[in-house]
């Protein structure tokens, strides 16, 4: 006759929340989600900007190994009154940027501040771009014939610009002058300016002046003496 084994019941319990605690160990974590949004204008008319790539990059840690590189994490485009919404997944990256772009204006990158980033509480973060446009200056010596010896100096009076008929060294010349400068510089706002003549040894002409520059388009300025 075969004799019964009866293991006590608190066996049973204890290898059934073995079996449930492992299961939620080999259980993946779900990604956390995070929500960024808010509006791009441009700097200056405040106006939307349509239409601009919206973008999240970081650096990624890959297998713990922190290698540099930016990767993109999600993107949008701006609506018709310049606003935008992303959502992503912040996995395991840091040096979390906002990157906006379009033709015609500067590409922004904004840093953003993870302290700030939360499940439960959408980011807002606005962003202003620069736009761009283009000067072109025609500058003529059209009394040569008068005086052979005629100084020309120009110079840019606004904010400093990475080109050479917009930075702080003035352009001058003597003599004989038929001379174009073109350069992009920063659209909707005044680009100002300053140009000196001076004939034997006198400066006969001191002129302050500005034009307006728009967005994607070209102002001309032309200067004869």
């Amino acid at each position: 006759m075969k004799k019964e084994v009866f293991l006590p019941w608190y066996l049973f319990a204890a290898v059934g929340l073995f079996a449930v605690a492992f299961m939620f160990a080999c259980k993946k974590p779900e990604p956390i989600t995070y929500v960024i949004s808010g509006r791009i204008t441009a700097t200056g008319s405040n106006m939307a900007v349509a239409g601009a790539e919206v973008a999240i990059q970081a650096n990624v840690i890959t297998g713990g190994i922190y290698n540099g590189k930016e990767e993109v994490l999600a993107t949008t485009t701006a609506d018709v009154s310049g606003f935008y919404r992303l959502q992503f997944n912040k996995g395991v990256a840091e040096n979390f940027k906002l990157r906006v772009a379009k033709g015609n204006y500067l590409t922004a990158l904004l840093a953003i501040d993870e302290d700030q980033l939360s499940r439960n509480k959408q980011l807002e973060m606005n962003a202003p771009l620069n736009g761009l446009g283009e000067v072109e200056i025609r500058i003529k010596n059209v009394q040569f014939n008068l005086d052979t010896n005629a100084q020309f100096s120009y110079g840019y009076r606004g904010e400093e610009m990475p080109c050479e008929c917009c930075s702080r060294q003035p352009f001058t010349a003597r003599g004989q002058v038929d001379t174009l400068l073109s350069c992009k510089v920063f659209s909707e706002r005044f680009y100002r300016y300053r140009y000196t003549v001076v004939r034997s040894g006198f400066p006969i002409e001191v002129v302050d002046d500005s034009v307006f520059v728009r967005t994607a388009e070209k102002a001309r300025v032309n200067i004869e003496y």
